[in-house]
């Protein structure tokens, strides 16, 4: 931390996962990557685990790592793809298809996933990271802009409400806007506001961003429709 750029810090590291024989040695993947330097055997070693780790998110961190390194690197990809079929795993599946999405952004597998993890983890915690991660990777796609757009309509959460309007403002493309604010329109009115005030408020917040990157005569019309 004190100085990133060191490589005998980063050479101490390396040796440390050469020899590691305890597959939560993630920490110290993480570590390496983070260090803005590289020395010969960094990649190697990485790549290593990726195909010996038997743990899933010493797996993640170290694909995650090498994509540090070496942007789109395949193997980092093809690991990052494969950990999105472990079902029994979510929030794996859920970082691995977030950091896939990155790194190929619109990557269809990894908003695919995200989308199921989102189904499945509806009245979980979990629904939150998801809503987040997919705010990270679905920009102008329609099918994540309607599934937001869906649960500001239907969830009972506040804090849920307030980070799907949050990440439906990232995702939204200006020509997306009119659908949007259709959708979300009916949801300004004083029966909203007094029943449920967080929904109100995401409704305006969102439709409020909508307006700002719409022509008049655009919102006009979606407001009429």
């Amino acid at each position: 931390k004190i100085n990133p750029e060191n490589s005998e810090a980063l050479s101490i590291l390396i040796e440390q996962l050469k020899n590691s024989q305890d597959e939560e040695t993630w920490d110290i993947i993480r570590l390496v990557a983070n260090l803005n330097i590289t020395v010969p055997d960094t990649l190697n070693v990485l790549k290593k685990f990726l195909h010996t780790a038997q743990d899933e998110w010493t797996r993640y961190h170290t694909a995650w790592s090498v994509l540090q390194i070496e942007n789109n690197n395949p193997e980092a990809i093809a690991t990052l793809v494969n950990l999105l079929d472990y079902k029994n795993h979510k929030e794996v599946r859920r970082a691995a298809a977030e950091t896939l999405g990155k790194a190929q952004l619109g990557n269809s597998n990894a908003i695919k996933t995200l989308l199921e993890l989102l189904r499945d983890s509806w009245h979980e915690y979990a629904c939150h990271e998801v809503v987040e991660s997919l705010g990270e990777v679905g920009v102008g796609n329609l099918e994540v802009i309607k599934i937001l757009t869906n649960l500001l309509c239907v969830h009972q959460n506040d804090t849920i409400l307030w980070r799907t309007a949050k990440n439906l403002k990232r995702v939204i493309q200006d020509e997306l806007c009119l659908d949007v604010v259709t959708d979300l329109k009916n949801y300004l009115t004083d029966r909203v506001r007094q029943t449920n005030f967080y929904r109100y408020e995401a409704c305006y917040d969102v439709i409020w961003y909508c307006a700002q990157n719409m022509t008049y005569p655009a919102f006009y019309e979606a407001w009429d429709n």
